[in-house]
Order: structure tokens, then sequence, then C-alpha cells
């Protein structure tokens, strides 16, 4: 009976310790909640839901941070930022002071190291430029005529475009940062169709055969009619055809009809 009651005993005592550890958690628990907010950031106070906030005059930044809140006592740009205690930054892409300023940053062109493309869009243009102090570019794009083309490559001293399909014809380019604010120019590009250059070429080539083959038949014809000594193993091709012809009159036209035939053939 008494290992029994002394059991017991200790079920009560842990019980009750138990108890009594639970109700000053909930004790400390309820002390938290009802004590007053302290906020840790300057500029800051208590509001009545007993929040962190800003003060009126400091709308910027975390009240809920050990920085707090801050203000510009001087206004920033539309499309400036303040960014800690009266200093006003542009926002990003854009150059600056912040107050008076905040514009796209325009690359200045300065010179292009090709100016010929084919109309099929063989080619690269280098444009030579100058870039804001201090601004590194994210983007680059290169605009010949109407159409536009995203930079190859680019730095703060030159971008690098391929050509783009184009009709022949003298086209105006420039270059720009965001696609949308374009550089000053006075440079231009020219397109060639270098394929119809070939068949120019090839037609030129036709057309020079041709003629000197005539020149070739008036030249033997005119030592043939004259009786001009040629040696007729060095009229190539013409020698074989000549030598199996049966003599006929220097006048006689279907010989010489003939005689073309012969070159036409061979």
């Amino acid at each position: 009976m008494r290992v029994i009651e002394l059991v017991c005993l200790i079920k009560n005592m842990i019980s009750a310790l138990i108890i009594i550890s639970f109700s000053g958690f909930l004790n400390r628990q309820i002390h938290l909640q009802s004590a007053p907010l302290a906020c840790k950031g300057s500029n800051t106070y208590v509001s009545k839901d007993n929040v962190c906030v800003c003060l009126p005059d400091f709308p910027f930044g975390n009240p809920d941070s050990h920085t707090g809140c801050w203000g510009c006592d001087t206004p920033c740009h539309k499309n400036g930022i303040c960014q800690s205690q009266n200093q006003c930054v542009c926002e990003s892409g854009l150059i600056g002071d912040g107050i008076k300023e905040c514009s796209k940053p325009v690359p200045d062109l300065k010179n292009i190291e090709e100016s010929s493309c084919t109309t099929n869009g063989d080619g690269i243009v280098t444009f030579i430029i100058e870039t804001p102090n201090g601004f590194v570019p994210e983007f680059g794009y290169c605009r010949f005529g109407p159409r536009i083309s995203t930079a190859l490559s680019f730095n703060t001293t030159m971008i690098i475009c391929t050509c783009p399909q184009s009709r022949e014809s003298v086209l105006p380019v420039s270059v720009s940062f965001d696609g949308d604010t374009w550089a000053l120019s006075n440079f231009f590009v020219t397109f060639v169709n270098h394929e119809f250059e070939s068949v120019q070429v090839f037609a030129i080539l036709l057309i020079f055969l041709f003629l000197s083959a005539i020149v070739s038949v008036i030249i033997w014809y005119y030592q043939k009619i004259n009786g001009i000594g040629v040696d007729v193993d060095e009229i190539l091709p013409l020698n074989k055809w000549h030598m199996h012809q049966i003599h006929q009159e220097v006048g006689d036209e279907s010989n010489i009809l003939d005689f073309l035939l012969n070159i036409a053939i061979n």
C-alpha cells in the first residue's frame, strides 16, 4: 500500500509542476502581447494598430528595419527615387542627377567602319560611339532606314550589327541603347545586289567571247580572200573542218554558212 501511495504522490507532484509551468508560459505570452511596441528604425512611430509606420515627412524606407524611414527635402525628378536621406537617384536605365534630370542615355555616333551591305542581308556594320560618363549599356540596337536590328555585340565604344535584307538603296543609319531614343546621325549605308552584278559579269563575258569569235572569223576571211598565207594547223578548232572541205570558190555563200555552222557545233 505504501508503494502505491508513493507512486500516486509522485504522479500528482509531476502533474502539478506541468500545470504551473504551462500557466507561467501563458502569462508571459499575455504580457508580451500587451506590452507597448518599440520601433527599431529612425523616423518611425507606433500606430494605433500597434504597428510601426514612417513619420509623415519621411515616407521612404522600411519602418520595421533598423534603417527606418527617410525623406528628400528637395523633390526628386518624376523618374527619380529618394534612395536615402536627401539623396535622389534616377531609375534604372536612366542618367542624371535625380532631381533636375533623368533621361535615357543616347550614344554619340562618331563613325562607321563599313558602309556597304548586300540586299540579301550579308555584311556587318561597326558603329563607333561615345557613351555618357559612367554609363554602361545593357542593350544595343541599330537602325537601317525603317528596319531595326539587335546588336551582335556592344560596349561603351562600339555597336556591331548585321545588315538586314533590303532592296538596292542608300539608307540612313543610327544606333540606340534602348531601341527608343536614337543617336543623331549623318551616316548612310549602301545596299548593293551582288547577285545581279554576277549576272552582269557573266553576260559581259559571253558577249566578249562572241565578239572575239566574230573578229576571228572576219580576220580569217580577210586573209582568205586576200591570199595571205595562214598556217591551217594554227587555226583551232576550225582546222579539222577546213581540211575536210572540198575546195570551193572563195565567194561561195554555202561554204561560209557551213563554216559558221561548224563554229556553232564546236
